[in-house]
Formats: structure tokens, sequence, C-alpha cells
């Protein structure tokens, strides 16, 4: 289940451009780091079109399972933040790539930056 779960997190990540393809493992490797778990299997089936709320919620009543955290608003609300940090990029490349966007259109660059298309 947990590496079923995991896999569509990551999915999520490459189909909302959160993280390149080439990123897929170490992104993979963050979150079993979350769980302090050193197994996974690679699912057979492929993930498309993958709801966020439903995974996060799978997510989320594994580290309940495992006594990661206590099932409260805040504490859910926290781990799914931890969580979420390991699809995000780094400060530095978000810079990169706004300043390197601005320099073509700023407007366009800010609009991506907000809004994500």
């Amino acid at each position: 289940m947990l590496s079923e779960s995991i896999a569509k997190l990551v999915q999520y990540g490459v189909e909302t451009e959160l993280i390149p393809e080439c990123e897929r493992n170490y992104t993979t490797n963050l979150l079993l780091d979350v769980f302090y778990e050193d197994d996974y299997t690679a699912p057979e089936q492929e993930f498309q079109n993958i709801e966020l709320e439903k995974v996060l919620d799978e997510l989320l009543k594994e580290a309940i399972d495992r006594g990661l955290i206590e099932d409260s608003v805040v504490y859910k609300d926290l781990f799914d933040t931890r969580l979420m940090n390991c699809l995000m990029p780094r400060p530095a490349e978000v810079q990169t790539t706004f300043w390197k966007k601005y320099g073509e259109n700023p407007k366009a660059a800010c609009r991506r930056f907000y809004f994500k298309p």
C-alpha cells in the first residue's frame, strides 16, 4: 500500500511538473525516508490523472497506522506539508527559473510563479 501511494504521489509531481522525470527515484527515496521505510516495490500498474487529496489521505492514514503522527487535523496538516515538500523544487531552482523567465517576459514569469499553469 505504501509503495503504491508513494508511486502515485511521485507521478502527480511529474504530471504537474513539480518534479522532472529524472528526479522520480530521488523523490521516491525522500518520501520513503519520511516514513522511515527502507523497502520499496515499484507497482506494476502505471498511474495517471492522480487525485492529490485522495493520495494524501492514503499516506496520512499510513502515517497514523505506523504511529508517525497523531490522528488530528494539526498533525495531518503538518505531515502532508512535509510530504509535499518532497515534491517541491529547491529555492535556488525556483529563483533561477523565475529570473530566466522574467528576462524573457516579466508578466508571464510572474503569472507562472504565482499560478503555475
